[in-house]
């Protein structure tokens, strides 16, 4: 029994009490530092990402991304413009080239000419359509000239 009682002064001593309580305050003081540490470390990287997310939101990052769309825009309608005034205006050389070949004025410059009726301005395509006496006008390529019908010729 002597080993017991021994045993148990040894632990109620004051020092080794001590001794045991301050063990016990660094491991708590470690335990906290730690803990500290790593609430810190979450409170950085939360915030972190609510600065992103507040970044992302920002009227201004928001009100830029749109000006770039505008602009982006911008240059696809002026180049959808160019693309159609080209083709557009393509198509419109052809069809000028079209009606300039089978323009009158171009058969005029081979040497023909338009006859109608000076009364009534009716164009006239056959002889049949004329009368001796009557009075036409002749359009040529530079200038026109009124006539009187002398002679009809079927």
């Amino acid at each position: 029994r002597a080993t017991t009682i021994e045993a148990r002064l040894a632990r109620t001593h004051p020092g080794y009490i001590l001794s045991q309580r301050s063990q016990r305050l660094d491991e708590l003081r470690s335990r906290l530092t730690a803990g500290t540490r790593r609430v810190v470390q979450s409170r950085r990287v939360q915030e972190r990402h609510l600065l992103a997310r507040l970044r992302a939101a920002a009227p201004r990052i928001g009100i830029q991304r749109r000006a770039e769309g505008v602009v982006a825009l911008r240059q696809r309608l002026g180049n959808a413009a160019l693309l159609g005034l080209t083709t557009t205006g393509g198509r419109l050389a052809v069809a000028v080239a079209a009606l300039h070949a089978f323009s009158p004025l171009r058969t005029l410059e081979r040497g023909y000419a338009i006859v109608s009726d000076t009364g009534t301005g009716q164009v006239l395509r056959h002889a049949g359509q004329l009368t001796v006496g009557q009075t036409v006008t002749a359009r040529l390529a530079a200038g026109s000239f009124d006539a009187t019908v002398r002679k009809i010729r079927d």
